[in-house]
């Protein structure tokens, strides 16, 4: 795990998992909804990730499988980090099927490049 994803787990916990997604729309604007999202290792690559569930009817998920990427914020005061990435949704309308239960989703956002280099203003951090 790298000292990024570290940072990532720490600001995690200390909100309670609480964090922001955001992909886009088919007109290009944001969308952004609070989720309580984690670092898992991805139930079918095994490659570290973020994680939340969500309910089978949420727009999010239309809206992650066509943008196919997205980006998940945690903050806690004024020291934050955030993973951008593609998505990967595991549930029943999905390629892989693993044991989760019909109402609910798994994604997970892997990081597609590695980070760029941090850069700081106050005690704010890039991941």
């Amino acid at each position: 795990m790298t000292a990024d994803l570290k940072h990532t787990r720490a600001l995690a916990g200390q909100e309670n998992g609480l964090a922001t997604i955001s992909t886009v729309r088919a007109d290009g604007t944001v969308h952004s909804s609070v989720v309580n999202a984690g670092l898992i290792d991805d139930p079918v690559s095994g490659t570290p990730s973020l994680g939340f569930i969500a309910r089978g009817d949420a727009r999010k998920l239309t809206l992650l499988r066509r943008a196919g990427n997205a980006t998940i914020t945690f903050r806690r005061g004024w020291d934050w980090a955030s993973v951008t990435g593609r998505t990967h949704l595991i549930g029943p309308d999905d390629p892989t099927r693993p044991s989760t239960p019909p109402v609910c989703r798994t994604c997970c956002v892997r990081s597609s490049k590695p980070p760029p280099a941090p850069t700081t203003t106050g005690p704010n951090t890039t991941a």
